[in-house]
């Protein structure tokens, strides 16, 4: 079922779509994308989780086909897990599942199995879903768990709503990618202040030992 999220993936791994897009673009939230292919309309809920620098860290997506039955849940992390601990999915305090990893390459890791009603409805009644994954570490488990949490607030509203083509869809992300790189530049200036304020807290900007 891999290939059922590849618009998805595929369009986040390039780089080339959506990336935490919401009113406010630089605010976690859920999109909507849709596009046709091959006679049949397919519409992906997508919820990215982004570094400042753009790098793509984690993203949860639910995809539907017209002419299929049923709903493709995707869940996309970074390298480095431990495959055989598989992905751990919770919503709220619901009981938690493990997805098993599909396929990984260099960079992304990916798990992706067909949900039911049920679950798209306790995502609509839910406050927070829970993406964890494990990873080797020197415990007495022998892995530490890296979680993952996204929002649902807005969920309901994006996945019954309208969604956008590509070329909106590539709009937001520009905005999204506009909004991270001010947010990187102006990290870098309270850096260059508060470096600033120390030099000049001391005389000459060295402290020295004194002569005996």
């Amino acid at each position: 079922m891999v290939a059922a999220s590849a618009f998805a993936l595929g369009v986040a791994t390039s780089g080339q779509a959506f990336a935490q897009a919401a009113a406010d673009p630089t605010a976690p939230g859920w999109i909507k994308v849709c596009q046709d292919a091959n006679g049949a309309q397919s519409c992906s809920v997508v919820y990215q989780i982004v570094a400042e620098n753009g790098q793509l860290i984690g993203q949860a997506s639910l995809t539907t086909t017209t002419g299929q039955t049923g709903v493709v849940f995707s869940v996309l992390v970074r390298t480095g897990v431990l495959i055989q601990q598989g992905i751990r999915i919770q919503v709220d305090t619901n009981q938690a599942a493990t997805m098993p990893y599909a396929l990984c390459d260099t960079t992304i890791c990916i798990g992706e199995v067909p949900v039911d009603d049920a679950f798209v409805a306790s995502l609509k009644r839910g406050n927070q879903l829970m993406i964890s994954t494990a990873q080797p570490a020197a415990t007495e488990e022998g892995l530490r768990r890296i979680d993952y949490p996204m929002t649902l607030a807005g969920f309901t509203a994006v996945y019954d709503g309208p969604g956008l083509n590509g070329t909106e869809a590539q709009a937001r992300q520009d905005e999204l990618n506009q909004a991270l790189q001010d947010r990187a530049a102006a990290a870098r200036q309270r850096l260059i202040e508060q470096q600033q304020q120390l030099l000049n807290a001391t005389p000459g900007g060295v402290t020295t030992a004194p002569v005996p």
